[in-house]
């Protein structure tokens, strides 16, 4: 018998403190044979609980076009960082107060672009956590 497969969405992106301006999400593969209403299940090793997405990026995307070409470019972004391993690059933290500076505006971003998300897929999407998609 074929599966179908599915990615799950366990919960609310959470915005990362580290100066990345990147936004985690708990993001799986799951399968279930097709054709069947059964639950489904993990692909094994394909869970990755810190999938980071650029925040600056996250909020082009909720800022423009209607809900389902959000929804169309959120995936991609969500594509694009499970095909780069979604790591971002540490942010180079100093001490000087301009360096303080850009980490905190950097996590201003992230911090935004969570709740944009969060706003976004819970009220104008109308979706409950955990959330099966498909790329």
């Amino acid at each position: 018998m074929a599966r179908e497969y599915r990615y799950k969405l366990h919960s609310v992106p959470e915005a990362r403190n580290d100066g990345t301006k990147g936004v985690g999400h708990d993001i799986e593969a799951v399968y279930r044979e097709e054709g069947t209403e059964d639950e489904w299940q993990p692909v094994p090793e394909h869970h990755v609980a810190g999938l980071s997405i650029l925040g600056d990026e996250i909020l082009t995307v909720m800022e423009t076009g209607t809900n389902p070409e959000k929804v169309t470019a959120y995936k991609d972004l969500i594509r694009a960082a499970l095909d780069a391993s979604g790591f971002l690059p540490v942010f180079d933290k100093g001490w000087e107060e301009e360096q303080l500076e850009a980490f905190m505006a950097n996590n201003d971003i992230a911090i935004e672009a969570a709740a944009a998300v969060e706003q976004f897929i819970t009220v104008d999407i109308g979706q409950e956590f955990p959330i099966y998609f498909r790329l």
